[in-house]
Protein backbone atom coordinates (compact mmCIF):
# COMPACT_ATOMS: atom_id res chain seq x y z
CA UNK A 1 0.00 0.00 0.00
CA UNK A 2 1.42 3.23 -1.03
CA UNK A 3 -1.10 5.47 0.82
CA UNK A 4 0.52 6.07 4.09
CA UNK A 5 -1.67 8.69 6.21
CA UNK A 6 -0.28 9.47 9.55
CA UNK A 7 -1.67 12.31 12.01
CA UNK A 8 -0.60 16.16 11.83
CA UNK A 9 -1.42 16.37 15.25
CA UNK A 10 -3.21 14.78 18.12
CA UNK A 11 -7.15 14.67 18.11
CA UNK A 12 -10.29 12.19 18.05
CA UNK A 13 -10.50 11.61 14.44
CA UNK A 14 -12.65 8.72 13.52
CA UNK A 15 -13.15 6.97 10.42
CA UNK A 16 -15.52 4.22 9.32
CA UNK A 17 -14.26 1.27 7.61
CA UNK A 18 -15.36 1.07 3.87
CA UNK A 19 -12.89 -2.05 2.15
CA UNK A 20 -12.79 -2.86 -0.78
CA UNK A 21 -15.75 -5.75 -0.85
CA UNK A 22 -13.50 -8.62 -2.14
CA UNK A 23 -10.44 -7.91 0.60
CA UNK A 24 -12.96 -6.24 3.09
CA UNK A 25 -12.47 -9.74 5.46
CA UNK A 26 -9.07 -9.98 5.12
CA UNK A 27 -8.48 -6.03 5.55
CA UNK A 28 -10.99 -5.98 9.25
CA UNK A 29 -8.81 -8.97 10.54
CA UNK A 30 -5.57 -7.18 9.90
CA UNK A 31 -6.91 -3.86 11.88
CA UNK A 32 -6.11 -6.58 14.93
CA UNK A 33 -2.71 -6.07 14.54
CA UNK A 34 -2.24 -2.52 15.00
CA UNK A 35 -2.53 -0.86 18.04
CA UNK A 36 -5.52 1.43 18.95
CA UNK A 37 -3.47 4.32 18.64
CA UNK A 38 -2.81 3.57 15.09
CA UNK A 39 -5.99 2.03 14.31
CA UNK A 40 -8.00 5.12 13.24
CA UNK A 41 -4.95 6.22 10.66
CA UNK A 42 -5.15 2.54 9.18
CA UNK A 43 -8.86 2.23 8.64
CA UNK A 44 -8.44 5.35 6.59
CA UNK A 45 -5.25 3.73 4.73
CA UNK A 46 -6.76 0.72 4.33
CA UNK A 47 -10.08 2.21 2.78
CA UNK A 48 -8.12 3.97 0.55
CA UNK A 49 -6.31 0.67 -0.88
CA UNK A 50 -7.78 -0.81 -3.92
CA UNK A 51 -6.25 -4.37 -4.90
CA UNK A 52 -4.94 -4.27 -8.48
CA UNK A 53 -7.27 -5.58 -11.07
CA UNK A 54 -7.08 -9.29 -11.52
CA UNK A 55 -5.42 -10.76 -14.82
CA UNK A 56 -5.24 -14.50 -13.21
CA UNK A 57 -8.04 -15.14 -15.94
CA UNK A 58 -8.49 -16.22 -19.56
CA UNK A 59 -11.26 -15.77 -21.84
CA UNK A 60 -11.28 -19.32 -23.27
CA UNK A 61 -9.45 -22.70 -22.26
CA UNK A 62 -6.44 -23.90 -23.47
CA UNK A 63 -7.03 -27.62 -24.14
CA UNK A 64 -5.58 -30.09 -21.66
CA UNK A 65 -1.74 -31.55 -22.64
CA UNK A 66 -1.65 -34.10 -19.94
CA UNK A 67 -1.45 -38.20 -20.67
CA UNK A 68 -2.25 -38.91 -17.35
CA UNK A 69 -4.64 -36.14 -16.05
CA UNK A 70 -5.49 -38.75 -12.69
CA UNK A 71 -1.65 -38.90 -11.83
CA UNK A 72 -1.90 -35.08 -12.22
CA UNK A 73 -4.77 -34.67 -9.88
CA UNK A 74 -3.90 -36.65 -7.28
CA UNK A 75 -0.80 -34.55 -7.62
CA UNK A 76 -2.35 -31.58 -6.91
CA UNK A 77 -4.26 -33.41 -4.29
CA UNK A 78 -0.74 -34.39 -2.25
CA UNK A 79 0.36 -30.89 -2.56
CA UNK A 80 -2.84 -29.48 -1.38
CA UNK A 81 -2.12 -32.28 1.44
CA UNK A 82 0.86 -30.66 2.38
CA UNK A 83 -0.41 -27.61 2.86
CA UNK A 84 -2.88 -28.74 5.45
CA UNK A 85 -0.26 -30.89 7.35
CA UNK A 86 2.18 -27.89 7.58
CA UNK A 87 -0.79 -25.53 8.63
CA UNK A 88 -3.04 -27.05 10.37
CA UNK A 89 -2.26 -26.31 14.10
CA UNK A 90 -1.59 -22.72 13.24
CA UNK A 91 -4.46 -22.82 11.11
CA UNK A 92 -7.05 -24.71 12.07
CA UNK A 93 -9.68 -23.90 9.98
CA UNK A 94 -7.33 -25.14 7.05
CA UNK A 95 -9.31 -28.74 7.67
CA UNK A 96 -12.66 -26.91 6.49
CA UNK A 97 -12.08 -26.03 3.55
CA UNK A 98 -14.32 -23.33 3.46
CA UNK A 99 -13.75 -19.72 1.60
CA UNK A 100 -13.35 -18.16 5.09
CA UNK A 101 -10.00 -20.54 5.39
CA UNK A 102 -8.99 -17.94 2.50
CA UNK A 103 -8.88 -15.13 4.57
CA UNK A 104 -7.64 -16.86 7.94
CA UNK A 105 -4.24 -18.22 5.18
CA UNK A 106 -4.20 -14.56 3.71
CA UNK A 107 -3.65 -13.21 7.42
CA UNK A 108 -1.56 -15.55 8.94
CA UNK A 109 0.81 -15.29 6.03
CA UNK A 110 0.78 -11.61 6.63
CA UNK A 111 0.98 -11.43 10.33
CA UNK A 112 3.88 -14.04 10.17
CA UNK A 113 5.70 -12.34 7.70
CA UNK A 114 5.62 -15.42 6.07
CA UNK A 115 7.53 -14.52 2.29
CA UNK A 116 10.06 -12.78 3.80
CA UNK A 117 10.53 -15.47 6.95
CA UNK A 118 11.48 -18.18 4.12
CA UNK A 119 14.06 -18.76 1.34
CA UNK A 120 12.65 -18.78 -2.25
CA UNK A 121 13.67 -22.64 -2.63
CA UNK A 122 10.79 -22.96 0.54
CA UNK A 123 8.04 -21.48 -1.34
CA UNK A 124 9.01 -22.23 -4.72
CA UNK A 125 9.38 -25.59 -4.14
CA UNK A 126 6.62 -26.03 -1.73
CA UNK A 127 4.52 -22.93 -0.58
CA UNK A 128 3.64 -21.91 -3.96
CA UNK A 129 2.61 -25.10 -5.40
CA UNK A 130 0.79 -26.19 -2.50
CA UNK A 131 -1.75 -22.88 -2.77
CA UNK A 132 -1.91 -22.66 -5.92
CA UNK A 133 -3.29 -26.69 -5.89
CA UNK A 134 -5.40 -25.80 -2.84
CA UNK A 135 -6.99 -22.97 -3.87
CA UNK A 136 -7.34 -24.60 -7.41
CA UNK A 137 -9.04 -27.02 -5.75
CA UNK A 138 -11.77 -24.90 -3.76
CA UNK A 139 -12.81 -23.24 -6.74
CA UNK A 140 -14.00 -26.85 -7.85
CA UNK A 141 -14.98 -28.04 -4.64
CA UNK A 142 -17.03 -24.69 -3.95
CA UNK A 143 -17.75 -23.49 -6.91
CA UNK A 144 -18.42 -26.09 -9.13
CA UNK A 145 -14.82 -25.46 -11.36
CA UNK A 146 -13.21 -28.14 -13.89
CA UNK A 147 -9.55 -28.56 -14.20
CA UNK A 148 -7.96 -28.23 -17.64
CA UNK A 149 -4.91 -29.57 -16.82
CA UNK A 150 -1.18 -27.88 -18.44
CA UNK A 151 1.99 -29.93 -18.47
CA UNK A 152 3.20 -26.53 -17.39
CA UNK A 153 1.82 -26.23 -13.68
CA UNK A 154 1.47 -22.84 -13.55
CA UNK A 155 -0.86 -22.68 -16.83
CA UNK A 156 -3.41 -25.10 -15.64
CA UNK A 157 -6.85 -23.65 -15.45
CA UNK A 158 -10.31 -23.65 -13.85
CA UNK A 159 -13.15 -23.04 -15.51
CA UNK A 160 -16.09 -21.44 -13.59
CA UNK A 161 -18.60 -20.18 -14.99
CA UNK A 162 -17.62 -18.63 -18.52
CA UNK A 163 -13.77 -17.48 -17.24
CA UNK A 164 -10.79 -19.72 -16.61
CA UNK A 165 -8.82 -19.57 -13.44
CA UNK A 166 -4.97 -19.55 -13.14
CA UNK A 167 -4.67 -20.63 -9.60
CA UNK A 168 -1.05 -21.64 -9.86
CA UNK A 169 -0.09 -18.04 -11.68
CA UNK A 170 -1.88 -16.05 -8.51
CA UNK A 171 -0.40 -18.09 -5.97
CA UNK A 172 2.99 -17.29 -7.72
CA UNK A 173 2.10 -13.39 -7.82
CA UNK A 174 0.85 -13.34 -4.19
CA UNK A 175 4.09 -15.02 -2.58
CA UNK A 176 6.61 -12.28 -3.27
CA UNK A 177 6.46 -9.92 -0.22
CA UNK A 178 4.13 -8.92 2.78
CA UNK A 179 3.13 -6.10 0.21
CA UNK A 180 1.58 -8.82 -2.46
CA UNK A 181 -0.45 -10.98 0.10
CA UNK A 182 -2.52 -7.33 -0.13
CA UNK A 183 -2.74 -6.89 -3.64
CA UNK A 184 -3.07 -10.54 -4.34
CA UNK A 185 -5.00 -12.35 -1.45
CA UNK A 186 -6.42 -15.32 -1.88
CA UNK A 187 -9.45 -14.33 -0.28
CA UNK A 188 -10.29 -11.80 -3.70
CA UNK A 189 -9.35 -14.34 -5.93
CA UNK A 190 -12.12 -16.60 -4.33
CA UNK A 191 -15.04 -13.99 -4.67
CA UNK A 192 -14.15 -12.67 -7.82
CA UNK A 193 -13.94 -16.44 -9.45
CA UNK A 194 -17.20 -16.37 -7.44
CA UNK A 195 -18.79 -13.70 -9.18
CA UNK A 196 -17.94 -15.40 -12.40
CA UNK A 197 -19.88 -18.55 -11.22
CA UNK A 198 -23.09 -18.16 -13.29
Amino acid sequence: MALRLRPRRCGAISFTPRFHPDVAPFLSRLLDEFAISERQWKIAELNAFRPPVQEEWLPVAHLSDVSNPERVLESYGDLSEGLVAVLQMDVPSIMKETPEFLTDLDCHFWKTHFPERYTRDVLDGHTIPASGAYQGGMLVRRLGGTWALRQKMEASQVRVGKRIWLPFLRARRYLPSRQSLLDYSLTQFFHEAERYRT
